[in-house]
Order: structure tokens, then C-alpha cells, then sequence
């Protein structure tokens, strides 16, 4: 899975075509996945470039 290969906060970008899945459906099935900051970064007619977040590693709060 690609989010598993991401060090936290990395970015992945995916450049397609709509096909069986259309870029709406590739967004949901990236936030599905566990992406954050899913957005359209482009699209003309049917091509589009989305991209999501890894979350960031969140530091421990020490509550001493």
C-alpha cells in the first residue's frame, strides 16, 4: 500500500485518466485509505492530477 511506503507527512500524487474509477472516486478511496489533505492539484476534460497527506507524526504531550 502506497501510504504504508510514505514517511509521515510525505505526499503522494497520482496523475490518471477517468476510467472505471473517476477522480471523485479515486479522492474517496484515497481518504478511505488513511490519506488527509486529499484534493484535485488539476484536471482538464477527463485527466486529472489528486494528491494526498500521511498524517504527521504527532509528538507525545508529557503531562507532567
Amino acid at each position: 500500500m502506497a501510504l504504508n511506503s510514505l514517511a509521515p507527512g510525505g505526499h503522494l500524487l497520482v496523475g490518471d485518466h477517468s476510467g472505471a474509477l473517476g477522480c471523485y472516486d479515486q479522492m474517496r478511496l484515497m481518504e478511505e485509505a488513511g490519506f488527509t489533505e486529499v484534493d484535485v492539484a488539476w484536471r482538464f476534460k477527463d485527466w486529472f492530477v489528486i494528491g494526498g497527506r500521511k498524517a504527521p507524526k504527532v509528538a507525545a504531550v508529557d503531562n507532567q
